[in-house]
């Protein structure tokens, strides 16, 4: 099977420089820098903007005479809670975690908007070699045991499944005709393509949801793929540590493998992959919860299930005149349900119905 490369693969991060008209628009942001953190950057020389797929929140590198910070503005709706990340990056601190560390911030009272300051992380995103393997691996079971009993905050829930999720798919597939002209020719044809895909997915992890309704919850990383990940030369940081939820263990466990290991083998294509590693890499990032053959199974079960949640989404906000704007990755999420029990049955050697037979 052939994992194409994709906007994930990138070795990034790449940082670009803010256009004039761009610089203006947060002029007021590099004029408060400049005031509260002089000893962090001293004089500003020039403001980046990450490039990628910025849609909840803009990252930008600051570039300052003598030092550099990251500056993640957010959205208006999350000043309210600006309080819990300055708690969860504090724990972090505290604790010695392998995340970023805050230098500062502000709950949007200065400049319209919160917006958090981080110290510059230097390294690359996850790229699959074998020495990020270990060390990822090592990071991500250290950056979830610390937030294993953090309970001086109270951490969003997030769903295993839509409630509705027949609905949305139902509702979907009517649209078929208008296809063509809200995705365009090739990947309006890949949905078709993939129709009895899509209907057999929802109805195999709604049939099995009530497997995942009964684990434990746990406040874990829900988004770890390649881009949350920076490796540098001595150790691997979680980024995008707002996407810290409570959660069925197995769905993000399950997903965080799978987006990991589909890099490794997009980049070193299927038939060069140490499987063996994969499997080494799994038992590292679940040995907080016991490796069985039945926890192997909630992990893929979860991971499958957390892809169709994301895909129904995506899926959703497209019904009637809508345009969802994460149209951009709903070619990789239809991609990664095939790709799931492609690495699932290489990894560990039985097929998604003999985990429910």
């Amino acid at each position: 099977m052939n994992f194409p490369i994709d906007r994930f693969s990138a070795s990034g991060p790449t940082w670009v420089p803010m256009s004039v008209v761009e610089k203006k628009n947060v002029q007021s942001l590099i004029e408060i820098l400049m005031e509260k953190y002089p000893s962090f950057i001293g004089v500003i020389v020039e403001v980046h903007k990450a490039k990628g797929l910025e849609i909840n929140s803009s990252n930008l590198l600051i570039e300052g005479s003598i030092g550099l910070l990251v500056v993640k503005l957010l959205d208006t709706q999350d000043s309210a809670s600006f309080d819990s990340h300055e708690f969860i990056y504090a724990h972090i601190k505290k604790l010695g975690l392998p995340g970023p560390h805050l230098i500062g911030g502000d709950n949007g009272e200065l400049i319209g908007l919160p917006f958090i300051a981080m110290e510059y992380i230097p390294g690359h995103f996850f790229s699959g070699s074998k020495s990020d393997l270990s060390m990822v691996g090592c990071a991500i079971r250290d950056f979830h045991q610390g937030f294993s009993d953090c309970k001086a905050l109270e951490f969003p829930e997030l769903p295993v499944l839509q409630s509705n999720s027949n609905l949305i798919l139902t509702e979907f597939l009517e649209t078929n005709d208008g296809w063509d002209s809200k995705f365009g020719a090739d990947l309006a044809f890949m949905l078709r393509q993939n129709i009895d895909v899509l209907i057999d997915t929802e109805a195999r992890c709604s049939n099995s949801l009530a497997n995942l309704l009964k684990v434990e919850k746990a406040i874990l990383h829900v988004d770890l793929h390649p881009h949350n990940i920076i490796v540098g030369a001595s150790q691997a940081i979680v980024i995008d540590v707002d996407s810290l939820k409570k959660v069925a263990w197995p769905s993000a466990l399950g997903f965080c493998f799978y987006k990991l290991a589909r890099q490794v083998v997009a980049l070193r294509g299927a038939k060069s992959t140490d499987y063996s590693e994969l499997k080494d890499f799994f038992e590292i990032i679940v040995s907080g919860y016991g490796i069985s053959e039945k926890r192997i199974s909630l992990c893929f079960l979860g991971g499958l299930t957390e892809i169709l949640r994301r895909l129904l989404i995506i899926l959703e906000g497209n019904l009637d005149a809508q345009v969802s704007p994460w149209n951009k990755v709903l070619k990789i999420q239809i991609q990664a349900i095939s790709e799931m029990h492609f690495l699932y049955e290489k990894v560990f050697g039985y097929s998604f119905d003999e985990i429910n037979h």
